[in-house]
């Protein structure tokens, strides 16, 4: 038991680290004052350029892979716990120690955490699903944080039955990303489904 509490505690904390945020600041940016306030990758990109949103994007990525790589190859979890470890790197993202509880949407570490559990299958579906949802980017038009987020939302979607063909564990994980996405995509989703409905 102390050592699967251990394991909890330092996915969260590895999660906890803001490093895009620090980046902005680092940079003279507060990237939570750009467009929806994440203080994530994307937001950094968008004040700070390619490089430093791709440097942003690659760390909060590698804070959800290397804790649960460690812990998948250290053996000391089963499955089931280690699906829970990657929740809790998530968790620690979305309610970051470091930044007073107030983090960003969790995509980046979602993306590395799925990577470790899945040798790359889950990132391949999810960045498939998204470069489809996606394609008017590619001609120029910029997408509203409300659209954004339900392509985000019908993604992680499809996790939901590859979790249950690849392994039942994975469920638990899954349950909690999708929870922790809507969660933070809620105001966006709300305002999508509003103008749909209009």
């Amino acid at each position: 038991m102390v050592r699967k509490i251990f394991s909890f505690l330092f996915s969260y904390l590895c999660g906890s680290l803001m490093f895009s945020y620090w980046i902005g600041k680092l940079i003279g940016k507060d990237i939570r004052e750009v467009r929806d306030g994440n203080p994530g990758a994307y937001n950094l990109f968008k004040t700070g350029g390619w490089f430093f949103g791709f440097l942003g994007g690659f760390l909060d990525f590698a804070k959800g892979f290397f804790p649960i790589f460690f812990l998948q190859r250290s053996g000391v979890l089963d499955n089931f716990y280690l699906s829970l470890s990657a929740g809790f790197s998530v968790l620690g993202h979305v309610f970051p120690l470091f930044l007073n509880f107030k983090g960003g949407k969790g995509l980046a570490v979602s993306f590395g955490c799925w990577t470790a559990l899945t040798y790359w299958e889950a990132p391949i579906i999810l960045g498939a699903i998204l470069s489809l949802l996606s394609i008017k980017r590619f001609f120029g038009k910029e997408p509203s944080p409300q659209e954004d987020s339900f392509k985000v939302l019908i993604a992680f979607s499809f996790l939901g039955p590859y979790s249950l063909i690849r392994g039942r564990s994975l469920i638990v994980f899954w349950l909690l990303n999708y929870f922790l996405i809507i969660y933070k995509h809620k105001i966006e989703l709300k305002k999508f489904f509003k103008l749909k409905g209009a």
